[in-house]
């Protein structure tokens, strides 16, 4: 199980390697197609910003009652609305509005008490764990996943 402390570190960890790859992403780089048939640079470091607040909403989904039944989630339509709602921001905004929700979700996991933290839930998109794993699992893949790809495309 994930200790707040894992969640802390995970999170910190996260913020300082997409700085990083922002700072060595060359100007050029950021038109670039990194999915074929998909986004930009630009557009996937504006996905990364869409979801950098995931502790945050994890800890918040988690508290909500069970939901049965009503519309499935669409998550590429959810995905390409949050991109465009982030179109015409350079790599410094994007960078600051995921500095600015990373630390949010720090001071959230911080308040957080143990029992939020450790309660076995599943996640809407099928995760299941405690909180606090499926917080650390959903920054480790998914962003990791979109880091590796960001960095990639900057050597």
């Amino acid at each position: 199980m994930s200790s707040r402390e894992a969640v802390i570190a995970c999170l910190n960890d996260v913020r300082e390697q997409i700085t990083a790859a922002v700072a060595a992403m060359p100007e050029s780089g950021w038109d670039a197609s990194v999915y074929e048939n998909g986004w930009n640079q630009r557009q996937l470091l504006y996905h990364i910003a869409s979801t950098s607040g995931v502790a945050s909403f994890v800890l918040a989904m988690s508290k909500l009652p069970k939901q049965v039944g009503g519309e499935p989630f669409d998550n590429d339509a959810f995905n390409r609305d949050q991109v465009a709602l982030r179109e015409g921001r350079s790599p410094a905004e994007a960078l600051d509005e995921i500095r600015s929700n990373i630390q949010r979700d720090i001071q959230a996991i911080e308040k957080a008490s143990d029992d939020d933290l450790q309660r076995a839930w599943t996640a809407p998109w099928g995760m299941d764990g405690t909180v606090a794993d499926i917080i650390v699992t959903s920054v480790d893949g998914h962003l990791g996943a979109h880091l590796n790809d960001l960095r990639d495309a900057a050597k």
